[in-house]
C-alpha cells in the first residue's frame, strides 16, 4: 500500500527491552514500524516486527495517545485471520466500538463478523476503544491461509482498505503474484499425482511446499 500510494513516511515508533529487527531492500535498512501519510486523510502504521502479547498494551497506549494528539478520527486495522470458513466466506467483515460502526463502516459493503474474539494488539486497540468514544476503533477482518502469506487475502483487504478509505492502491501485481503462485502449486500438485499414479518409489524433495 505504501509503495503504491503517494505515501511519505512520517515518523516511526521505537522500542525498548524488545528484540529488533532492522528490514531492508537494495542494501536500504529501515525501521521495523513505521507511519506513512497515504494522501491527505489517511495515515498507514507498517509493522514488521512480531510483537509478544505483553508488549500489547504498551503499543496500543502509545498508538492511541498519538492518534488523540493529532485529531485522527478512526484507528483501524485491516487484519487476515486463520479461522474455519467456507468458500463463499472469503469476504471482508468487520468487528468495531459503536463510533467505528456508525461511521467508517456505515452504509458500506462489509458484514459484521460473527462472533469469536481477538487477543494481541488488535484486542488491546478494541478494548481500548470500549472506554472511550474518540477515536473510533475497529477492524477489517477476512480469512487467511496459513502458511502465509495469502496474497488473495491481502487482495480483498486492500480493496476493502480503498472502499472505506480511498487510499487509491491498484491490486494488479498482488494479482499477478496470486495467479502465478496458484499456477505453480496446481503444477506441482499435478506432478505429485503423476508421481503416485506411477507408483514410484523414489523420495521426492518437498521443500518447494515451504
Amino acid at each position: 500500500m505504501t509503495a503504491q500510494a503517494d505515501a511519505t513516511q512520517i515518523g516511526h515508533l521505537a522500542t525498548r527491552h524488545l528484540p529488533d529487527i532492522t528490514s531492508f531492500t537494495d542494501g536500504v535498512p529501515r525501521r521495523p514500524i513505521r507511519l506513512y501519510n497515504v494522501g491527505t486523510d489517511v495515515t498507514v502504521c507498517v509493522c514488521e516486527l512480531s510483537l509478544p502479547p505483553w508488549v500489547s498494551e504498551l503499543v496500543s497506549e502509545e498508538l492511541l495517545a498519538w492518534a488523540n494528539e493529532t485529531d485522527i478520527e478512526t484507528v483501524a486495522a485491516v487484519f487476515g485471520a486463520s479461522y474455519p470458513h467456507a468458500e463463499e466466506d472469503h469476504a471482508v467483515s468487520y468487528v468495531g466500538t459503536e463510533s467505528f460502526r456508525e461511521g467508517a463502516v456505515a452504509d458500506r459493503p462489509f458484514e459484521p463478523l460473527s462472533a469469536g474474539y481477538f487477543d494481541g494488539l488488535l484486542g488491546e486497540l478494541l478494548t481500548a476503544g470500549l472506554d472511550d468514544p474518540e477515536p473510533a476503533v475497529g477492524a477489517l477482518v477476512t480469512p487467511a491461509h496459513p502458511p502465509g502469506p495469502d496474497i488473495d487475502a491481502a487482495i480483498r483487504l486492500v480493496e476493502a482498505a480503498d472502499t472505506a478509505y480511498g487510499v487509491g492502491v491498484e491490486t494488479t501485481e498482488l494479482e499477478n503474484r496470486s495467479a502465478a503462485q496458484r499456477q505453480y502449486y496446481e503444477a506441482l500438485a499435478e506432478r505429485m499425482a503423476t508421481l503416485r499414479d506411477e507408483g514410484t518409489d523414489r523420495p521426492y524433495d518437498d521443500r518447494m511446499f515451504m
